[in-house]
């Protein structure tokens, strides 16, 4: 529906609403409402927000696809295999864009999840 929306990013996985991770209050410059949340307007057309960096105002240059583990700006069965091999290389700690679910862990069901997206 048309209308001004605010929000704020939350970085993890939690269960319970008043639970850590939010994006602290944005800067007064670009923050709105009670608790300086982003914000934005939408008019029935198509809607490309960000990249944002966390609690900033910033775009960032950055342009990454979730779940493109391999960083070459496509999200095909490329990312699925390279996910695969961390997961069979018992390396899941130092690959954030593989841990598709966010839980700390590269697993099984990263992979299900990345070829969800893939197909959607």
């Amino acid at each position: 529906t048309a209308g001004t929306y605010t929000y704020k990013f939350r970085n993890g996985f939690y269960d319970y609403w008043d639970s850590p991770g939010w994006e602290p209050d944005l800067p007064s410059e670009c923050g709105f409402g009670q608790w300086n949340d982003r914000q934005f307007i939408f008019n029935d057309i198509d809607l490309t927000l960000g990249p944002f960096f966390f609690g900033s105002c910033d775009l960032s240059e950055h342009n990454e696809i979730f779940g493109d583990v391999n960083t070459d700006g496509l999200l095909n069965i490329l990312d699925v295999v390279l996910t695969v091999a961390i997961i069979l290389d018992g390396n899941n700690e130092n690959n954030p864009q593989a841990d598709i679910n966010n839980d700390g862990d590269i697993n099984v069901v990263d992979i299900v999840q990345l070829v969800s997206l893939i197909l959607n």
